[in-house]
């Protein structure tokens, strides 16, 4: 069986799509390491060092962020370039990847293709059924597509069981969620290693640090939100909020939701993904309000490095955390800042870093999520 892992994005995005993709080439690539009837392929965007992959291959591409994928989409867009691939910039990185990726997968014998980036898994399905390729496609529902558009898939994976059941008469559904590295991600850490960690991050060694991770903006991870839920916590000079992720167009607006309220936070922009263990460990609670997630990857690192965790109330954040943290109407004036609170308590803090730390073990480890869909692909394979 020969599998081609696929991210438009990777090596130069840093988002979830992108760490899931390469977590999962080299799971694979550990999983079937000495077995030359499983080998697996990554396609990305950009050059790419990566040791756990047997082979990874750059896709020539127009990238999200560059002048040229700029100008094209802008143009095209005027004249309704959506309904052709050039809607935006992240839907021309997918369009103008697809023919060389085509061309590849139909030149190595791929079998199948595993990939979360929806417009580019639709071409790539459209080319099967013309006969382009005969690779089996697999979308990763990670980014809210609907169901109109998820039918057209012959075979899809769903990352939490809220979305798998809304396909209960649909056959070659598989509900299989986001996986962490538990041993990349590990905690609790002893104190003094968090105070040094800290002093290297240039924060309070003894502070109560709050931390969310996401990309910073108000509509989608609502980090303007929780700054001023953080700011009605009694304020204190050892209290600051902590939050690691990308920068976005609407990045100054939240720093000056900071500034307004008076929260004491520390923004830390595109943090490399090798130091993001160090990031978690240093703090003593994860926040995360995202009003609606597929799967938010971010809480089972926290989780897996035995921080307690605070989110918005849904059925996949709920189901995701279980006894590892607290769900609270997020829009409702001051929840957000008492279950911080509550959470705080030392003994309750340590409950829950432990039950979230042993659920990611059991549900969420890579080597129990990269084993169902190992037995994913070959019950694809089967299928005619």
């Amino acid at each position: 069986m020969n599998v081609a892992i696929v991210s438009c994005g990777l090596a130069h995005v840093c988002r979830g799509i992108e760490a899931w993709a390469l977590d999962l080439a080299e799971g694979l690539a550990t999983r079937w390491r000495g077995r030359k009837d499983q080998q697996v392929t990554l396609f990305c965007g950009s050059s790419l060092k990566s040791e756990g992959c047997s082979l990874s291959i750059v896709a020539p591409c127009l990238r999200r962020g560059t002048p040229a994928n700029r100008l094209m989409t802008r143009l095209l867009s005027r004249a309704g370039g959506w309904r052709f691939g050039f809607g935006s910039e992240y839907q021309t990185e997918q369009t103008t990847m697809a023919p060389f990726l085509i061309h590849r997968i139909r030149k190595f014998g791929c079998d199948i293709v595993h990939l979360q980036d929806p417009w580019l898994a639709w071409l790539l399905q459209k080319a099967r059924r013309k006969g382009g390729h005969h690779a089996r496609v697999i979308l990763a529902h990670g980014t809210e597509e609907p169901m109109e558009f998820l039918q057209r898939f012959d075979f899809l994976q769903e990352l939490s069981p809220p979305y798998a059941d809304r396909h209960a008469v649909r056959r070659n559904v598989f509900m299989i969620p986001n996986f962490v590295d538990t041993k990349m991600f590990c905690g609790p850490v002893a104190q003094e290693e968090r105070r040094l960690l800290r002093k290297k991050w240039g924060l309070p060694p003894d502070a109560f640090i709050a931390g969310s991770v996401g990309a910073v903006d108000c509509r989608r991870k609502r980090m303007d939100l929780l700054v001023k839920e953080f700011s009605r916590i009694k304020p204190a000079p050892s209290t600051l909020l902590a939050i690691a992720g990308a920068r976005t167009e609407e990045s100054p607006l939240v720093e000056k939701e900071a500034s307004r309220t008076g929260c004491d936070a520390r923004f830390f922009y595109d943090v490399p993904r090798e130091c993001m263990p160090e990031f978690y460990k240093m703090l003593d609670i994860f926040v995360l309000l995202a009003e609606r997630e597929l799967f938010g990857i971010a809480f089972i690192e926290a989780m897996a490095s035995g921080i307690p965790c605070v989110a918005h109330a849904n059925p996949v954040s709920e189901w995701i955390l279980g006894e590892g943290g607290m769900c609270v109407e997020a829009g409702r004036e001051g929840a957000v800042a008492a279950a911080i609170a509550d959470a705080s308590d030392e003994g309750r803090a340590r409950i829950m870093g432990q039950s979230g730390r042993e659920r990611c073990e059991k549900i969420f480890s890579r080597e129990k999520v990269v084993g169902q869909i190992a037995e994913m692909y070959e019950r694809v394979m089967w299928h005619r």
